[in-house]
């Protein structure tokens, strides 16, 4: 019996057994491949839901733009602003509050450029030009608003632009 165990495999064993690891390779490296086909596809799936969501968000939110800018608006002229009953600004001032609160919570922020910064074609919309630095921004309009990196309105703008000498 000592003899039967140092003996090796019959010729035709061999054969198999080369033939099951070869079948056992390619069904391994398949799995594998379906293993990352199936995390790329999560992966997207995770990213398109994601999108969506800020879509809808935004889309819910584009409701509230209109007065969040009527607010931006009647704060933005101080001497009618200011002329207007104290008691009755703070009231506007805390419903103006509350909302931004609201947007923000819900990880939206606004978009507001300051004088002099540049203009991003991302995040701004020129609505006029007039002289001054190129590509500046000399005031800002209304407000944007944003949800991560995804620009639910652009914040409208006035830029520079060098006047031609004529």
């Amino acid at each position: 019996m000592a003899d039967k165990d140092k003996n090796p495999l019959p010729e035709q064993n061999k054969e198999k057994i080369t033939k099951y690891k070869k079948e056992r390779d390619e069904y391994l490296e398949g799995w594998k491949r379906a293993k990352a086909d199936l995390l790329n596809e999560k992966k997207k799936f995770s990213e398109i839901l994601e999108q969506k969501e800020k879509i809808i968000i935004a889309s819910c939110i584009n409701n509230f733009i209109p007065p969040l800018d009527s607010f931006f608006q009647a704060k933005k002229n101080k001497e009618v602003w200011e002329s207007v009953d104290k008691n009755w600004r703070v009231g506007i001032e805390a419903i103006h509050s509350q909302l931004r609160d609201a947007m923000m919570s819900m990880g939206i922020y606004e978009i507001l450029p300051k004088k002099g910064e540049d203009f991003d074609p991302k995040k701004h919309q020129v609505v006029e030009t007039n002289e001054g630095e190129e590509d500046k921004i000399i005031s800002l309009c209304s407000p944007g608003y944003e949800i991560a990196d995804f620009v639910i309105k652009p914040a409208c703008v006035i830029i520079g632009k060098k006047q031609l000498k004529t």
